[in-house]
């Protein structure tokens, strides 16, 4: 199974799929909201716009006036600094929105336990399983253990069709 976790920290705002639904590769998973974001890339383009503006008066003056002419270099790092910081909130806005990097079957819980709950970066939202490729684990209590040869079979009852055991 994939882990799918949350790109940035934010609040989830909306899931595109169910628990236990099938989903194909690059299919949307679920939405980060973007309220935030959307606002401080908003002052980013503003700072680079002012950052620009200033550059170009310092490249007019740079003519006429020496101090303008060393001015120019630095008001190019503070626009280029202004541009990184633009960028870098531009590329968390686009990982707001999480895919599915392969084909699978989403697991998680309820869908309503999370929205609107903040999650941190990182933090495992749901599993992507392939279900051609499954294993159980059978924890059994050390009052109840046996030894079990390499050859013993399990046969597994699940709630979903009890009477079509699985070996």
């Amino acid at each position: 199974p994939l882990p799918v976790t949350a790109p940035i920290d934010g609040v989830i705002e909306r899931f595109d799929v169910r628990p236990n639904q099938p989903v194909a590769a690059g299919a949307p998973l679920f939405t980060i909201e973007t309220t935030t974001l959307r606002a401080r890339l908003e002052v980013a383009d503003r700072a680079v716009a002012v950052a620009e503006a200033e550059q170009q008066r310092a490249v007019q003056k740079a003519f006429a006036d020496a101090a303008s002419r060393a001015e120019v270099a630095l008001l190019g790092a503070k626009l280029d600094e202004s541009r990184a910081a633009r960028d870098a909130v531009a590329a968390q806005l686009a990982r707001s929105r999480v895919t599915a990097a392969q084909a699978g079957v989403a697991v998680f819980a309820d869908p309503d336990d999370w929205l609107g709950r903040p999650v941190a970066t990182g933090e495992k939202i749901l599993t992507l399983a392939d279900p051609a490729d499954t294993e159980l684990a059978v924890q059994v209590p050390v009052d109840d253990a046996l030894v079990l040869g390499a050859a013993a079979g399990v046969r597994l009852f699940l709630n979903t069709d009890p009477l079509a055991p699985v070996e």
